[in-house]
């Protein structure tokens, strides 16, 4: 996974190339440089994903990190992603399959919390 060639392609959005590229990708190699993306960088790559490479990525993934796609999950969250994109290039941030966010939320809820409870003990 080229992080930087990624960056890149999002920042021109040339989702189309950007999308071409995820195809080929092995989504599980995702998972280890995760979380060094932005945010809004997460939902671009995770919305232009195929269905199964985005649900294979998501079963690696910690529960914070399935927990933010998850909220992301809505259409509406990708609108700023979107303005001023013609109806081609739009509609590839909607592809994924019926029953999709429903097989995210039960991957959700088996996965482990991992709480970091901090206190002073002072």
């Amino acid at each position: 996974m080229n992080l930087a060639a990624y960056r890149k392609l999002i920042a021109s959005r040339r989702y189309p190339r950007l999308a071409v590229l995820l195809a080929e990708e092995d989504p599980c190699a995702f998972a280890a440089s995760w979380t060094n993306l932005k945010p809004v960088e997460k939902l671009v790559l995770f919305k232009l994903m195929g269905t199964e490479p985005a649900i294979a990525l998501y079963r690696s993934l910690p529960f914070e990190e399935k927990y933010f796609l998850l909220l992301g999950h809505p259409a509406d969250s990708a609108a700023p992603m979107l303005e001023g994109l013609p109806p081609e290039v739009r509609r590839l941030f909607a592809r994924k399959t019926e029953g999709f966010y429903d097989r995210m939320l039960k991957l959700l809820l088996r996965a482990e919390i991992d709480l970091r409870l901090t206190y002073d003990r002072n």
